[in-house]
């Protein structure tokens, strides 16, 4: 939550505080241990003793879910794990949906890509015509 630009940090463990070169990412909360946050228009996420876990490198995140968090950079989209591996590739335009029976849709060059949670594309849909 952020009030007047600070950042009110109540989830943190008391006596911990965030790093000073990072912000809360606005409107985000803790989820599965971690919160996103940015800091020059990158951003990652930090625990609640306040360090950061993964390289504030991506230009969007999603709060992680299910092991899994939403991530762009360099305009496309995929999903890391929380070791910071890539599992769906960063191949696609934009999402559509988040998982739903554990398969994500995707925008890609004028189609529907259906992905699994490993990774795999299960179906395409062309839009283009």
């Amino acid at each position: 939550m952020i009030i007047n630009g600070q950042a009110l940090a109540y989830e943190l463990i008391k006596g911990y505080e965030l790093p000073e070169q990072v912000n809360w990412s606005a409107l985000c909360a803790f989820s599965e241990g971690v919160v996103a946050v940015e800091n020059d228009s990158q951003y990652s996420f930090i625990d609640n003793r306040g360090q950061i876990v993964l390289p504030l490198s991506y230009q969007f995140v999603l709060p992680f879910a299910e092991e899994l968090a939403l991530i762009a950079k360099d305009d496309k989209h995929g999903y890391i794990n929380e070791l910071n591996e890539v599992v769906v590739p960063l191949a696609y335009d934009y999402p559509l949906n988040p998982f739903v029976d554990d398969v994500d849709t995707f925008v890609k060059d004028n189609q529907i890509v259906y992905v699994n949670r490993q990774g795999d594309v299960v179906k395409i849909n062309d839009f283009s015509d």
